[in-house]
């Protein structure tokens, strides 16, 4: 297939959500599942319904889901040679979208919270699980009761601190923000597993700002 007809193909995976005259912003699940996958048509194809094709993307990609069990908001950041750009795609069509231009843009923070509110949070899962045991075993009456209680309690600990580390990340926050002047600040939500690409984007962000600035300096010398 074609550039061409690939971008096309890509275009029909974002439709009008109702008539000719509705303007709804909506992105097909198809799409919204490939970008997710960091394919770079379809993080292109996300973008491209708010960034003009006359500017060159530097860096687009998946960072993470803001949410509980996969259920959430997906964030994606894009950076253009004059922008900077976050999108994030939740549940039931909702789209939020938000940029900085790099030339008005003063200051960054890059957040990745400690883990020692996660360990003291599995230590006390642990615990309060042991304290229940302890409490179900001893009311138990003995024989195959106590032994039936027993391996439950095994089976259901790894479940309780599963469940805990996963209300830690939906609480806790990493990620990174650029502070524009006058104007709102561009916030990224970023997974701690993907820090190290939110760091990368940040770097580019430095050097793109500067190319810009420079850029701006010589067109208006």
């Amino acid at each position: 297939m074609s550039a061409l007809g690939s971008a096309s193909a890509a275009l029909n995976d974002m439709k009008p959500a109702g008539g000719p005259n509705d303007q709804r912003v909506t992105i097909e699940g198809s799409l919204l599942d490939r970008a997710m996958q960091n394919d770079g048509e379809a993080l292109t194809t996300l973008f491209r319904q708010f960034i003009p094709p006359t500017e060159r993307i530097e860096f687009a990609e998946y960072l993470g889901t803001d949410g509980l069990f996969g259920l959430g908001n997906k964030s994606f950041a894009c950076l253009t040679e004059r922008r900077l750009a976050s999108l994030r795609v939740g549940i039931l069509g909702k789209v939020w979208y938000q940029d900085g231009f790099l030339e008005h843009t003063n200051s960054g923070v890059i957040h990745q919270p400690s883990l020692l509110g996660l360990y003291v949070l599995i230590g006390f899962t642990v615990l309060a699980w042991l304290f229940f045991g302890a409490g179900l075993l001893g009311a138990a009456s003995g024989g195959f009761a106590e032994l039936l209680s027993f391996i439950l309690l095994l089976a259901v600990l790894p479940l309780m601190l599963w469940l805990a580390i996963k209300l830690f990340y939906a609480r806790v926050k990493c990620g990174f923000v650029w502070w524009v002047r006058e104007g709102v600040a561009v916030y990224t939500f970023t997974n701690r597993s993907r820090m190290r690409r939110a760091n990368h984007l940040y770097r580019l962000c430095v050097d793109m700002r500067d190319e810009r600035i420079r850029s701006l300096g010589r067109s208006s010398g």
